[in-house]
């Protein structure tokens, strides 16, 4: 717990050491205005399983009143740990990488992914790097793009499929094979996003908006 405009958006876990990575995000929303970054958004490690914790600096953006969404990963065989940022108002603001466990950090060349989120970097927020490959890493917004070289260059790697991703999995034991839920729905790719099927006849729905009858507000 930090304050009451403070949570925690993302963790990853090392499953190796059993160290923990939090991303804090200060975020609040009134009727009239929204603020989605502030002091209070960092990044915390636990080597104990979530007793005690230290905020993570060095490397990373400065504390300041927009800095925004985090999203995490980490490689457990190398401790190799990506953070992406978003700033307030919700543009892209970088990604950085540690190699020792999160003590140090540098921002990669990002340059590539400076539309990545349009401007609303508070929808997105997430990470992925192949187990037992540092170097193959995926950044989740409007594009899905990939880094084979630890974030030297990247790539766009979404095509034919639906904008606005959300959620990534590697399959088990593989680091071609991954899934991919964005707007559009699930979509599978077995040569790391070259080429892609998107999973039809999923049993699920989204609710994008609801209103009340103002006469009869029982009616939805």
């Amino acid at each position: 717990f930090i304050d009451d405009s403070t949570a925690c958006v993302d963790i990853a876990v090392d499953t190796d050491d059993h160290t923990v990575y939090a991303a804090m995000w200060h975020r609040w929303r009134f009727p009239t205005e929204r603020r989605v970054g502030g002091y209070t958004s960092g990044i915390y490690r636990s080597t104990d399983n979530g007793d005690n914790w230290e905020h993570l600096t060095l490397g990373l953006p400065a504390a300041g009143p927009d800095v925004g969404r985090i999203g995490l990963a980490v490689e457990s065989v190398t401790n190799t740990v990506y953070a992406i940022y978003a700033d307030h108002p919700g543009y892209f603001l970088g990604v950085y990488k540690s190699t020792d466990g999160g003590t140090l950090w540098s921002q990669v060349t990002d340059f590539q992914l400076d539309d990545i989120y349009s401007s609303f970097g508070w929808y997105f927020g997430n990470i992925r790097v192949a187990p037992g490959n540092p170097n193959l890493v995926y950044a989740l917004g409007v594009y899905l793009m990939r880094s084979e070289n630890g974030g030297f260059s990247w790539d766009y790697v979404d095509a034919g499929i639906h904008v606005d991703h959300h959620a990534f999995a590697f399959v088990p034991g593989s680091s071609d094979e991954i899934y991919v839920g964005c707007d559009g729905g699930l979509n599978y790719s077995n040569n790391g996003g070259d080429s892609w099927t998107r999973l039809y006849d999923l049993h699920n729905t989204q609710f994008y908006a609801i209103t009340i009858d103002a006469l009869q507000p029982e009616r939805l």
